[in-house]
């Protein structure tokens, strides 16, 4: 055999023992939900909270099953009432236990004024189970001081609950 001939040969052989690696796979999940809770303008005045708005979340979380502790998640925000708005949430999520994550986030009201600042809640998933449907109840906690739609000016702290359905895709 010529040299060459033995290297394509040594090659085509040890392309069939080799193993097909397997690379990170992206998870999914989703969900809707609707919340509400309490606002406060200012804590250094005497102030008393008042209902916060009604909103529908829709969370959209990505992991890769490599890590599955950690990941990212971007909720769309769409207030009904007071009145309708829209805006968004870009968190990344942190694990705590098969039940219960954790995130920190920037939070914003895109439309028709702007709110703008930052959030930290939990998730809790009432029952997980392995078809991946469970209910989620999310408190959270957000402090907004930038935006046109801030009264006198002020940060706004929103204390939030939400109820919904989330589902692994």
């Amino acid at each position: 055999m010529t040299p060459a001939a033995t290297r394509v040969t040594a090659f085509l052989l040890s392309l069939s023992f080799a193993h097909t690696a397997s690379a990170q796979r992206l998870m999914l999940g989703a969900g809707v939900g609707l919340g509400t809770g309490l606002e406060r303008s200012d804590v250094s005045e005497d102030r008393s909270m008042r209902i916060a708005r009604t909103r529908l979340i829709v969370p959209i979380d990505f992991h890769v099953d490599e890590d599955p502790a950690n990941g990212w998640a971007v909720a769309g925000l769409f207030e009904l009432a007071p009145r309708t708005s829209f805006g968004a949430d870009l968190r990344y999520v942190r694990a705590i236990s098969p039940y219960v994550t954790g995130f920190v986030g920037l939070t914003g009201v895109l439309a028709p004024q702007t709110l703008f600042g930052v959030d930290v809640g939990v998730d809790f998933y009432l029952p997980k189970r392995t078809s991946g449907l469970s209910l989620f109840i999310e408190p959270s906690f957000a402090a907004l001081p930038l935006g046109s739609d801030l009264p006198d000016d002020h940060v706004l702290l929103w204390a939030l609950i939400a109820v919904g359905a989330h589902v692994d895709l």
